[in-house]
């Protein structure tokens, strides 16, 4: 019986990748990478994101950093990111703000609650981004 600790994904990456069967264990192997790539993505998005709250924001507190990535991520997802989101480039001036917003939406196209970006932006984002380095 697996682990209950264990993330269903891996549980069900686990389970499949033991099948007799080589085309059930060649979709283990894919959902495996689909894993890893996920979370190379959102490691990415999270550094990006300290990067953007430090440039654009960083004389504020983390709470009224947070609400104003939030906000900008808003307008911008409903604006700006509808032509650009099939761009294979970023469309924007480098550096600008809304180049930033791209690449974070680039990495994953979702908006953030207040409460989950001031744990990525806050000090221990800071932390965890410095463990996983």
């Amino acid at each position: 019986m697996p682990d209950p600790l264990l993330d269903p994904l891996d549980i069900a990456v686990s389970l499949l990748g033991a099948h007799p069967d080589p085309a059930v264990r060649e979709l283990a192997t894919r959902l495996r990478d689909d894993a890893t790539d996920r979370a190379e993505r959102r490691s990415r998005r999270d550094l990006l994101l300290r990067q953007f709250a430090a440039a654009e924001f960083g004389q504020v507190s983390i709470s009224r950093q947070a609400a104003m990535i939030g906000e900008a991520m808003t307008r911008y997802r409903a604006g700006g990111w509808r032509q650009a989101q099939r761009c294979t480039e970023c469309p924007h001036s480098a550096g600008s703000r809304a180049a930033m917003l791209w690449e974070i939406l680039r990495c994953s196209d979702r908006l953030l609650s207040s409460r989950q970006l001031r744990k990525i932006v806050g000090p221990r984002g800071m932390e965890r981004a410095n463990f996983s380095a």
